[in-house]
Formats: structure tokens, C-alpha cells, sequence
């Protein structure tokens, strides 16, 4: 996989990024630099700080406006990342890396990805309570393969082979019961996915995120690496259970690293401060 096949995606929303923020967008430039790097942002955004950051470490970045509306909160983020509009400007990559400006990479692993042929991977998803979902796929920094995303959103993916046993797949819950109520919806939900993916995505009040790691689980098991695997491509809640995970070892990058166990990257000694 050539670094031409693959394009990183930083999502900006202000025209003054905090401190945390400004950092981890340096980090993306040093980091993956020799990717191309694209601005996503509103219409009416001043981008005046990124242009002279990027200048400053001698890069040109290309710039990718939508309308305001879709920056407004993150319910209309979710309904922006779930419409084909935005993947169609990214047509000409194989994949893009959606990376927002709360995440951070700890060194250049996006062809090693791109070349696993996954549709999707993000960090591994836990309960309020600690407990590992069986699916994985945060967005705030995740791998996208484009086409298979334009595909879901307009309905026309046709799987080789659907993973039925993701049909079943046991969600935690507290206890005996409300995990039976978590079965019988989750089981409904995906006999709706199979019956139109569009519809599925569209009519969904969930983050985006959580939609496209089912969607891609039950549209074949090659789609999104297992939470095992999905560990080494990046942390997000629970960051010491995935460093347990992984025997020890970072993963590529990390999502929310000052929202979820700040003193567990400051050990390590990654902090924006």
C-alpha cells in the first residue's frame, strides 16, 4: 500500500485550538507528514493558525469545507460522518485516517493498516463498568476504507458473505435480563442492517461510530479487527486494561487522552501540557 492510497482526515472545528488541541495537530504533522494531510472544517472557519503551524514545519495542507450546520454539536458531527457526501470527497484514496484533534499517534503505522484490508478500525469499546465489548471501532481516530463506506451509506454493498454469528453476538450488560433485552435488540437491529444498510445508518440515534462497527461486523468477520487486535491500532477508555491487552505495548495512537485516565499517558510521558 502506497502512502499515496492514504489520507489523513483532521477534523477542526475553531479557529483557535486549545493547547491540547494545537498539539496534537503538530503531532499528526510530524508523525504523518509524508501522508497527505487534509483540513475538514466549516465553510466560515478562519484556518489562519493551522496554515502558519503546517508552514512552519514546511507542509501544504490540503483544505476540505462543508457547510457550517454539520460542525454545530456532536449530534450533527455524527450525522455529517454518516452522510456519503463527505466520504465522495475522499473517492480518490483508498483510505482515509479521521483523525480529531483530541488523538495523538505515536509513530507512522498507517500503511502497516491499510495493507490488512480492514473496512474500519478504531479502539476497542468498553461499558461504564469496564466491560469489553465484542466489537470495536471508536471514530475519533479511525481507518476508514472509503469506498466500502460510500457503499453502506447509498445501500449497495452486497456482502460475499454476511457474518450471521454477529447476529448473536452476546452485548454485557448488568444482569441476566437486561442482557436478554440487549440480545432481542441488537438481533433486531442487524435483521434491519441486512435488509438495507442506508436505511439502517440513516434512521439510527447512535454515534457514528458505534453504527459502523456493527454494520461492518455483520457485513463479513474480515471487515474490523476483533477488540484484541483492534487494541494495537489505538486506546481510548480503559487505556491500562488495553495496555494489559497488548502485553505492554503502545498502540499507534489514542484517542481522548485527557478525558479517559490522563495519569496513565502522563506515566508514559505523553501530555499536551
Amino acid at each position: 500500500m502506497s502512502a499515496t492510497r492514504s489520507s489523513v482526515a483532521i477534523i477542526v472545528h475553531s479557529s483557535k485550538p486549545t493547547h491540547s488541541e494545537e498539539a496534537s495537530f503538530v503531532q499528526c504533522l510530524r508523525i504523518l507528514g509524508r501522508h497527505r494531510i487534509t483540513l475538514v472544517c466549516p465553510n466560515s472557519l478562519d484556518l489562519e493558525r493551522y496554515v502558519g503551524l503546517s508552514a512552519q514545519h514546511a507542509m501544504t495542507l490540503g483544505i476540505q469545507r462543508f457547510e457550517d450546520r454539520w460542525f454545530r454539536s456532536v449530534g450533527t458531527y455524527n450525522k455529517f460522518m454518516l452522510h456519503p457526501g463527505f466520504y465522495h470527497c475522499f473517492e480518490k484514496w483508498d483510505y482515509i485516517l479521521v483523525y480529531q484533534l483530541d488523538a495523538w499517534v505515536f509513530r507512522d503505522e498507517l500503511e502497516k493498516w491499510c495493507e490488512k484490508e480492514y473496512a474500519y478500525i478504531g479502539a476497542p469499546f468498553f461499558t461504564d463498568r469496564g466491560e469489553l465489548m465484542p466489537f470495536a471501532g471508536n471514530g475519533g481516530l479511525s481507518l476508514r476504507h472509503v469506498q466500502s463506506f460510500i457503499m453502506v451509506l447509498e445501500g449497495t454493498y452486497r456482502p460475499k458473505r454476511w457474518n450471521s454469528a454477529f447476529m448473536f453476538t452476546r452485548i454485557p450488560a448488568r444482569n441476566a435480563l437486561r442482557m436478554a433485552v440487549k440480545h432481542t435488540i441488537h438481533l433486531l437491529e442487524m435483521a434491519f442492517c441486512r435488509l438495507s444498510t442506508k436505511w439502517y445508518c440513516s434512521l439510527l440515534h447512535e454515534h457514528e461510530d458505534f453504527i459502523f462497527s456493527k454494520v461492518f461486523s455483520l457485513l463479513g468477520d474480515k471487515n474490523v479487527p476483533l477488540p484484541h487486535e483492534a487494541a494495537l491500532f489505538a486506546f481510548e477508555r480503559f487505556p491500562r486494561k488495553l495496555f494489559a491487552m497488548t502485553n505492554g505495548v503502545l498502540p499507534f495512537g489514542c484517542h481522548a487522552f485527557e478525558k479517559y485516565d490522563p495519569e496513565f499517558w502522563q506515566t508514559w510521558g505523553h501530555s499536551a501540557k
